[in-house]
């Protein structure tokens, strides 16, 4: 009887246009030396700012053998100039839509068993950390092609 609510509530949301989103949480932003920028992302060459996304994961459920998604992420920006501001929101915009478009692909696909979507559900949540960094990647290689390899 309470898999009949769950899977209830589940078809409701989609229904509601509640399923299958991205949910970005409201970014912290951090003040710092240019030391502790470049420390905390990694990264080679000049910047003065970058945005590191935190706390994501991807809840993927199966609902009549279609994962049911959503994902949520934290940017956390580090900043030592200011002005650089806007555009760490144009990456996390990217990645928003990055993970919007993945979550819209998996859900398209249907499985032949049960079994077969939820292990795909959970292969889905698990890989979803190198998801991000690939989505990272991508915005980092589009907003500054000089820097990628």
């Amino acid at each position: 009887m309470r898999s009949f609510f769950v899977a209830l509530i589940v078809l409701l949301s989609a229904t509601l246009g509640l399923a299958g989103h991205v949910v970005v949480q409201p970014p912290m932003v951090t003040l710092t030396p240019l030391q502790r920028v470049h420390q905390a992302c990694g990264a080679e060459g000049e910047f003065d700012a970058c945005t590191l996304f935190v706390a994501y994961r991807l809840e993927a459920r199966c609902v009549a053998q279609t994962i049911t998604a959503t994902a949520t992420f934290r940017p956390w920006i580090l900043l030592h100039n200011i002005q650089q501001l806007s555009h760490e929101k144009l990456h996390i915009e990217d990645i928003r839509t990055f993970a919007s478009a993945y979550v819209t692909d998996i859900e398209q696909n249907s499985f032949e068993t049960p079994s077969q979507c939820e292990d795909a559900a959970t292969a889905a949540s698990a890989g979803f950390g190198d998801k991000m960094r690939e989505f990272a990647r991508r915005s980092n290689a589009e907003r500054h092609p000089s820097r990628s390899p």
